[in-house]
């Protein structure tokens, strides 16, 4: 598939954005070059383990647990 930005790029971008909390998934997915929320979220789990509402959410958790010394 020529032209296509390597996927390991695009996840990585989209991880900092997600950490940056820079726009909802949608708004990451557009911006790392995915014009499907489905694809770019099967896309994601395969490269990272986890969807992306799952990793927002355990960023999320990690930043407060972070903030809070452990408590959750």
């Amino acid at each position: 598939m020529a032209g296509q930005i390597c996927p390991c790029y695009r996840m990585e971008q989209a991880i900092a954005l997600l950490k940056n909390n820079s726009g909802n998934i949608m708004e990451v997915a557009y911006a790392v070059g995915f014009n499907s929320l489905s694809y770019f979220s099967q896309v994601f789990k395969e490269h990272v383990g986890r969807s992306p509402s799952e990793f927002s959410v355990w960023i999320l958790r990690n930043q407060d647990a972070g903030a809070a010394h452990g408590d959750e």
